[in-house]
């Protein structure tokens, strides 16, 4: 792959700062790196037997959101909060409640994690590993024009859960920047988004559209019985 995004190498080289890696090793040559491909297959078995969705759970929550518009010096200049209860059913949403703000004045909500596990990436590690419970592994498409997320994800080291997900679309069509984020949680047994976060950059001919999307999820009941 050749690194020639300039948008990609800032937003990379941003969330190893947060995480503290080195961002050097981002943009050297990919390969394919075994232990990775171990650590990364373990982890999507994981997930895949601990995702309420693929397992055919019936659950419910409630998200709390608020949208920012972001003026262009980064200032919030508006918030709009959404708060909504959902119900599913065998893994899929059944109905929603809304406990409070206005569904018509809020931007479209997308509470789904992408399942990254089934595209074919690059996997790899970062040099200031120390062994810890936490482990990182990087992935990155394996043809620059890649229209799918590349970024990092962060398991357990041991049991292989999926803790976090940073995920950064390069490509995100009317975009110039896009980025979702993602923290796990398990509730007796399963992964759960408990926060997501979603920066969007527009930009048009006449208009900006700046915004962060920030949403906690609590509240998950489990229903085994349905």
């Amino acid at each position: 792959m050749k690194f020639i995004l300039t948008g990609r190498k800032v937003i990379l080289i941003t969330i190893c700062q947060i995480l503290i890696i080195d961002p050097v090793l981002l943009f050297s040559e990919p390969a394919d790196n075994p232990v990775a491909d171990y650590y990364w297959d373990r982890a999507r078995s994981v997930r895949k037997s601990r995702d309420p969705v693929e397992t055919g759970t019936s659950y419910s929550f409630v998200a709390t959101s608020f949208y920012k518009k972001v003026d262009r010096r980064g200032q919030v200049v508006d918030v709009d909060t959404l708060s909504s209860e959902y119900f599913f059913s065998w893994g899929n949403l059944d109905s929603s409640r809304t406990l409070f703000g206005d569904p018509d004045r809020f931007r479209t909500l997308d509470l789904n994690v992408p399942d990254i596990f089934k595209f074919d990436y690059y996997h790899y590690f970062f040099s200031n590993d120390t062994g810890g419970a936490d482990l990182a592994i990087g992935f990155d498409t394996r043809v620059a024009s890649d229209p799918g997320p590349v970024g990092l994800i962060i398991i357990d080291r041991n049991r292989f859960l999926l803790r976090w997900m940073y995920l950064f679309y390069p490509f995100k069509e009317k975009y110039k920047r896009f980025s979702r984020s993602f923290r796990f949680v398990e509730i007796e047994g399963y992964l759960f988004p408990d926060s997501i976060w979603e920066v969007g950059s527009k930009r048009g001919i006449f208009f900006s559209d700046d915004y962060r999307l920030e949403t906690g999820i609590d509240n998950f009941k489990i229903y085994r019985n349905r």
